[in-house]
């Protein structure tokens, strides 16, 4: 016989293992739609000359090297969902990053 509490329980963990999925969905439907631009080529240059590179955005996130001066050194600022922007302590460059996924100059 199911106790209520074992209702309760799994009640719980059906409602965090949701939440997990929709968070999941949400990075694999941004992920896509960086894909897609790419492959549309409004990727990387269509935010304009000051875009992150491929290989720039590897350093940052792959190294958490400052791709303007080679720095390890960065002071977190706001955050929101996944995302993090970050500052070069040395020469002052801001960055928006949701490791390993996407980074990008603010």
């Amino acid at each position: 016989m199911t106790t209520q509490e074992d209702i309760n329980m799994l009640t719980n963990m059906v409602e965090l293992a949701t939440k997990e999925l929709i968070t999941m969905q949400n990075i694999l439907i941004s992920m896509t739609k960086i894909l897609i631009q790419q492959k549309d080529g409004q990727g990387e240059n269509a935010l304009g000359k000051n875009a992150l590179t491929v290989e720039e955005k590897a350093k940052l996130l792959e190294e958490g090297i400052c791709p303007d001066c080679d720095s390890k050194t960065f002071d977190r600022g706001p955050e929101g969902g996944l995302s993090t922007n970050i500052r070069c302590v040395d020469c002052g460059s801001k960055f928006n990053v949701c490791p390993p996924y996407f980074a990008e100059r603010i």
